[in-house]
């Protein structure tokens, strides 16, 4: 291989039913982090008041299930997803976040091997 020659570069996603855990606990930390940003400083953050808590509770609930040993990986769109498209960075920063979730979600663990 040509060491100037980089290749495509592939994304990682989680392995193990743990490492999807630890995505979806991190998408809970940004959104506790959202919520902060917003009490603190809430011109401008309008439209994240707006779905904050049913983010929130989308995310919880998928831990919990996670957590329980009961997720199920499925087909369609997660319910957050909505959200996610339907806002710019500006407003949820951790979009590309809910994206790489709901790409497991749908596509299932990344088996491949490294």
């Amino acid at each position: 291989m040509n060491p100037l020659s980089f290749g495509k570069l592939e994304k990682k996603y989680p392995q193990t039913p743990q490492a999807y855990y630890d995505l979806i606990k991190q998408a809970l930390f940004e959104v506790q982090d959202l919520r902060y940003a917003i009490e603190y400083e809430s011109d401008g953050m309008e439209t994240a008041m707006g779905f904050i808590g049913q983010l929130e509770s989308h995310l919880q609930n998928m831990a919990n299930a996670m957590k329980e040993g009961c997720y199920q990986f499925g087909n369609e769109d997660l319910p957050f997803m909505g959200i996610a498209k339907k806002n710019h960075l500006q407003a949820l920063p951790f979009r590309v976040l809910l994206q790489d979730i709901n790409h497991v979600h749908k596509n299932g663990l990344d088996t491949r091997d490294d």
